[in-house]
């Protein structure tokens, strides 16, 4: 079974329809035909869930029929057909300095050892061509600081 927030939603939005409908019958309909009602809009509300829940669930629940693949990626990614999860090598960038070629806001580009890399701030903004240093590098996001003026770290090609 599919246990999604949003499949929830139209049903939500079907019930509120119901609620107010009902609402507004009640000062219309006579006590008779309101119960008629009320037992009219549950059957909808069940024939609606049936609808919009069991169903998607029941199709999905088959993965390789025509409806699901044109819902759910089956392929996969694999690392010989070139699919790389974040490289090990941006760990020996930590501590290393470099220069900010774009303005970082907190976002942009920089450049290490003539590598250009996407790097982000821990916040601040930091203009172009400061020196910038790597404090971490968490998957493929290299975060950066404006560098000390202190001698220290690995200094990178900073031209």
């Amino acid at each position: 079974m599919i246990y999604r927030p949003a499949i929830l939603v139209p049903q939500i939005a079907f019930l509120l329809l119901i609620i107010v409908v009902l609402a507004v019958l009640h000062g219309y309909v006579s006590p008779q035909h309101f119960h008629v009602a009320v037992i009219v809009s549950i059957a909808l509300f069940a024939c609606f869930t049936l609808v919009f829940w069991f169903v998607p669930a029941r199709m999905l629940s088959k993965p390789y029929s025509a409806l699901a693949k044109q819902m759910v990626l089956t392929s996969r990614q694999r690392p010989e057909d070139g699919y790389r999860a974040a490289s090990e090598e941006l760990k020996s960038l930590i501590g290393q300095c470099g220069v900010a070629l774009t303005p970082l806001r907190p976002s942009g580009t920089a450049v290490f050892d003539d590598r250009r890399l996407s790097v982000v701030t821990e916040g601040e903004f930091i203009e172009q061509n400061t020196r910038v240093e790597v404090t971490a590098v968490q998957g493929s996001r290299v975060i950066v600081r404006r560098a000390s003026a202190r001698p220290g770290g690995k200094s990178g090609s900073v031209s």
